[in-house]
């Protein structure tokens, strides 16, 4: 009988098994908190608007509850442009599809009692396309250079809640600067709010900055 020692058992295959294991429940737990954070993104609103400093900071986004419980995404940016010029633009609703992501063909109908009908489609590659009709109603006081629009609809379409609008207040030196505000709050019937609300703070900025974009761009003509 030999007294030679046994060969050594290789030991890596017990860490690859164990490896094999570890990995997908490290992805897991990754994907876990991914999911929690956008799940909060999508329920945490904040009570307080926030607002860019100047005209050099961009866009400021955020989920807000208003005083009536309304939750909705607020995004702001100030436009060095009078209120005036910056209004001219958010109501020249049918060119929006020219300038504005996210939308298709725009048809703007005065009604008799002075609102606008839009009819026109929503795009999104991810979710498809939104058919939406909206009657938008104006408010405007050139003398203290504020201006305002906004709608309301419920149960319409795929929509549960479709309400927005724009709000337009002079800032800066001379009130010769616009503090632009979109707001929206989107409630569809097949999806839940966290996943529509994330939608729009991912996308509201391109908008805003594209009606600044628009505004400047026509003011220097």
């Amino acid at each position: 009988m030999s007294n030679s020692p046994s060969p050594p058992t290789d030991a890596a295959p017990p860490r690859r098994a164990k490896k094999r294991v570890y990995i997908p429940l490290i992805l897991l737990v990754l994907l876990l908190a991914a999911a929690g954070v956008f799940y909060v993104r999508g329920v945490w609103a904040d009570a307080v608007e926030k607002n860019p400093a100047n005209a050099e900071a961009g866009t400021v986004t955020q989920l807000l509850q208003k005083p009536n419980g309304n939750v909705v995404v607020r995004c702001a940016i100030i436009v060095d442009a009078p209120p005036k010029d910056v209004y001219a633009v958010v109501t020249d609703y049918e060119s929006h599809c020219m300038f504005l992501p996210y939308l298709g063909e725009v048809k703007a109908t005065r009604q008799s009692d002075g609102r606008i009908l839009l009819e026109g489609i929503a795009q999104s590659r991810l979710w498809g396309d939104w058919p939406f009709q909206s009657v938008v109603t104006h408010q405007e006081s050139p003398d203290d250079g504020e201006y305002s629009t906004h709608w309301g609809e419920e149960d319409k379409g795929a929509f549960k809640v479709n309400r927005g609008g724009w709000n337009l207040t002079p800032v800066g030196p001379k009130k010769q600067q616009t503090l632009l505000v979109f707001t929206l709050q989107i409630e569809m019937k097949d999806h839940s709010n966290a996943i529509v609300r994330n939608i729009i703070m991912d996308r509201q900025h391109a908008v805003v900055k594209a009606m600044r974009d628009e505004t400047l761009k026509r003011k220097k003509t």
